[in-house]
């Protein structure tokens, strides 16, 4: 799973993911918020896109460039 583009701007800008799931391995549901990513001063939810288990790929707080995997879905 990739951080999605959540505003318009610069294609290769950073955001930073500011909270996400409890941890690797947690089972999720279909549109359950992942974590929240602080984009300008607003904080959106990214949602997961199907129900399954995720492996993290990127830590709370951790800077990641729009487009970059944020986690595993399976």
């Amino acid at each position: 799973m990739l951080l999605p583009s959540l505003h318009e701007g610069d294609p290769g800008a950073e955001d930073v993911l500011t909270t996400r799931s409890d941890g690797d391995g947690d089972d999720f549901t279909e549109g359950q918020p992942l974590g929240e990513v602080q984009v300008d001063t607003v904080g959106p939810e990214v949602p997961a896109p199907a129900a399954g288990t995720i492996d993290l790929q990127a830590a709370e707080d951790e800077v990641v460039r729009r487009g970059g995997p944020i986690a595993r879905l399976r």
